[in-house]
């Protein structure tokens, strides 16, 4: 029996396998966000840093893309995760291995490089010019 012929008959492949008398594989069922953000939170308990998508398509549990269809960019992750466990003691272990970017409060004091300068002057200067240098090749069209 072909694809094209079952389909005449059943809407869809796990209706088939149902009225064949089994169960169906449970791959494609939608997860909810807490599911995946707990799963998420395990992974880096476990490995104790921010997992890439390279590492957690490779060793996590779920598809990298699920996550990004539902929370956006990968990079967006940590501060979901933040929102998540912000009234769940038992994830404040994972928290504490959150970049201070994503939200939390800096308890350390400002220093003049590393991420939090970083961020602060990219995002108050988001179309910052240098001067041009005197006596120098310049490499564009002058203003």
């Amino acid at each position: 029996m072909t694809e094209y012929q079952m389909l005449k008959h059943f809407p869809s492949w796990r209706e088939a396998v149902r009225a064949a008398g089994l169960e169906p594989h449970s791959t494609n069922i939608p997860l909810g966000p807490d599911v995946l953000l707990e799963d998420w939170g395990e992974f880096v308990r476990s490995t104790r840093r921010i997992p890439t998508r390279d590492q957690y398509r490779r060793d996590g549990t779920y598809s990298p893309g699920v996550f990004e269809k539902r929370f956006g960019p990968w990079s967006a992750i940590p501060k979901k995760f933040l929102e998540f466990a912000a009234d769940k003691p038992e994830w404040g272990d994972v928290v504490a291995l959150l970049p201070i970017e994503v939200g939390r409060p800096s308890t350390s004091p400002s220093l003049p490089f590393g991420p939090t300068a970083a961020g602060a002057i990219s995002s108050s200067t988001p179309n910052h010019r240098h001067s041009k240098l005197d006596n120098r090749p310049t490499y564009r069209k002058p203003d």
